[in-house]
């Protein structure tokens, strides 16, 4: 709800967070804030945003955790707590300051969306509208914009723009509707049943283009191995930044298609000991 790379002051970052939530729904408390994160009590995350004490491990992952950065903005966290530890005349603290002011800068709007709207626009066809809808505009046709998709969907598509419009994602120009420059968020009290379904849905889709896509226009590759537990953030930590330098590397409004990228990682099973 807040852009963790706007900041470069741990403490600072929190209040606005606290702030936003606090505007955002009255209901909202620190306490049950405190509770989500698995702390003990609301003191020691208070505080740390007092700036009574520094962030230590367990609450730096119990954060880390909750807010569900991304691996560039979870950098940026975790650089934001390094220079909230470091003292004026260490070295290092010059360094870090200068890496936190390179990070590039969100100039996005937020669109935050509760989950109950979330969930009327989890089906793959809205994700493939806004996309389509980056590259060209969009026409107020029901039947050109079937055209456009390479898969059947029994959903109307024109109430489904209709509804991204109204949530600020789409807008009208001249001739149909194209994609704003905002982002999807969630508010944080966002359960997790609205992301297992945008997941079923992709993966539904995912399974019907092994029959109707041609393999000289897909790519599914796949890899068992066995490793230690211990090592799963640091798999998880592997995927999320294949998929961040994927996105920065091809992601292209000049582009004359729109792809779906699937990455899943599971267990299949243990031995029994």
């Amino acid at each position: 709800m807040v852009d963790v790379k706007s900041y470069d002051n741990l403490r600072v970052f929190l209040k606005e967070f606290v702030h936003t939530m606090k505007s955002q729904n009255p209901e909202w408390t620190m306490t049950a804030w405190s509770s989500q994160m698995g702390l003990k009590a609301l003191t020691s995350i208070t505080m740390i945003i007092n700036g009574q004490r520094n962030c230590g491990k367990s609450i730096e992952e119990a954060l880390v955790n909750y807010y569900k950065f991304n691996s560039e903005d979870e950098r940026h966290f975790r650089l934001l707590i390094k220079k909230d530890k470091l003292r004026a005349t260490d070295p290092v603290k010059n360094l870090v300051e200068t890496e936190l002011k390179a990070a590039p800068k969100s100039n996005k709007n937020k669109v935050i969306l509760s989950e109950e709207n979330f969930i009327r626009i989890i089906q793959w066809q809205y994700f493939a509208l806004r996309q389509l809808g980056r590259l060209h505009v969009l026409p107020d046709n029901e039947f050109k914009l079937r055209e456009m998709l390479s898969y059947k969907t029994e959903e109307p598509l024109l109430p489904a723009i209709r509804l991204l419009e109204e949530f600020g994602l789409m807008k009208r120009v001249e001739g149909g509707f194209v994609t704003t420059e905002s982002e999807i968020t969630t508010a944080q009290d966002v359960s997790s049943e609205p992301v297992k379904r945008y997941h079923e849905s992709m993966s539904q889709i995912a399974a019907k283009s092994l029959r109707v896509i041609d393999p000289s226009r897909r790519s599914f590759q796949g890899r068992t191995l066995p490793i230690k537990k211990e090592n799963l953030s640091r798999a998880k930590a592997l995927i999320e930044k294949f998929q961040s330098d994927f996105d920065s590397l091809l992601d292209d409004t000049t582009g004359d298609s729109v792809y779906q990228l699937n990455v899943q990682f599971f267990p299949l099973g243990e031995p029994h000991v």
